[in-house]
């Protein structure tokens, strides 16, 4: 597939953008960050426009997930057929620990865990647990503006050696995801002790 974009995204522009990060949303497996990583370049010479590029890759990502959404929304329905409905109870009752952590914390992280590999996999919880799909949509863009902008620009600053910029995002990613991890339990944790000193309700577990 890569080969693919490589020979074609000339003559596809943001067209090729565009169906990477659609493909990327719909959870395919796709090079979107070398697209995008392409786009910067072509930024960099005059062949696309940033912002444009930017719009259309967050847009067609967050039309994507759309599926895998409404995928997630719709899976409890399976119970009542015969020949899965064992099946995924016994699949939801394996992935409680994980919805009720989604419920507690889950519309933010749709936003800021869409630039990471775990990213793609937030639209199906996203549906399962009834996120109002407006609210969906809006954290979704955003997240993946943000990487959009992010991607497109080191595309443009490496313009002239984009493996280099694919290996420093795949580096720093991980370091940032870490780092988001440990942001978020520490934010936490600093929630409760404040609402205990203010004698408030605790931050629930």
């Amino acid at each position: 597939m890569l080969a693919w974009f490589n020979q074609h995204f000339p003559q596809l522009g943001y067209l090729a953008v565009g169906l990477a990060m659609l493909a990327e949303g719909l959870t395919l497996p796709c090079p979107a960050l070398i697209v995008l990583l392409m786009a910067g370049a072509a930024c960099a010479v005059g062949k696309l426009s940033f912002w444009p590029a930017v719009i259309i890759a967050a847009a067609s990502y967050a039309l994507g997930s759309l599926v895998p959404y409404y995928i997630g929304y719709n899976i409890p329905r399976l119970q009542n057929l015969p020949w899965v409905g064992r099946f995924v109870e016994s699949s939801l009752r394996a992935l409680d620990q994980v919805n009720a952590l989604f419920r507690r914390h889950g519309e933010k992280a749709v936003a800021l865990f869409r630039p990471f590999w775990i990213g793609n996999l937030i639209s199906y919880f996203a549906g399962l647990n009834r996120m109002p799909y407006y609210r969906f949509l809006s954290y979704t863009f955003i997240g993946i503006s943000a990487w959009s902008v992010t991607v497109i620009f080191l595309g443009q600053v490496f313009s002239t050696n984009l493996p280099k910029a694919a290996a420093l995002i795949k580096h720093y990613s991980g370091i940032a995801f870490v780092l988001l991890i440990v942001i978020s339990v520490l934010g936490w944790r600093l929630a409760k002790i404040w609402h205990a000193r203010q004698g408030l309700p605790a931050v629930r577990d």
